[in-house]
């Protein structure tokens, strides 16, 4: 069975409203091919450096998370940490176990994480400042009607 060809033209764009389609092209850069060559498709695409292994995890990567003050968390497997620059990682607790994706939010005091579990979710003190030290995660239980805190 021969291959099909796919014309990939025009550019590379993420849409606002999930009713369009959105692309995004990684790592390839898209070079017009002049319309007089007769060529069969209007681009070539050549590979470029781009994304690259800065630390190493054990379990499946849930989220990244950009908080407010600019620290990057990530949850892999049951594992919250901070990922610095360099590839150095600090713990900051632990979730459910898991490879379901999962949502964060912050508010500049306090980081909120779920997991798509019915009536969990933990909470973690933000720092003062960026890269400062962080507290532990905290489980909390909620209902629909109100919030209520267990300690873990």
């Amino acid at each position: 069975m021969a291959l099909q060809r796919l014309n990939l033209s025009g550019g590379s764009y993420d849409a606002r409203a999930v009713s369009v389609a959105a692309q995004r092209c990684l790592n390839l850069y898209g070079e017009p091919v002049p319309v007089e060559e007769g060529e069969p498709v209007r681009f070539a695409y050549y590979l470029t450096p781009g994304l690259r292994k800065i630390a190493q995890m054990t379990g499946a990567i849930r989220c990244l998370y950009q908080t407010t003050q600019g620290d990057l968390i990530v949850v892999a497997g049951s594992q919250v940490s901070r990922l610095y620059k360099d590839g150095a990682l600090t713990s900051i607790g632990t979730i459910s176990p898991g490879s379901t994706p999962v949502r964060m939010s912050d508010n500049g005091t306090c980081r909120f994480i779920v997991d798509g579990s019915s009536g969990n979710g933990w909470f973690c003190s933000m720092p003062s400042s960026p890269g400062s030290s962080k507290g532990s995660t905290t489980t909390f239980s909620y209902s629909v009607n109100s919030a209520t805190r267990s300690g873990s």
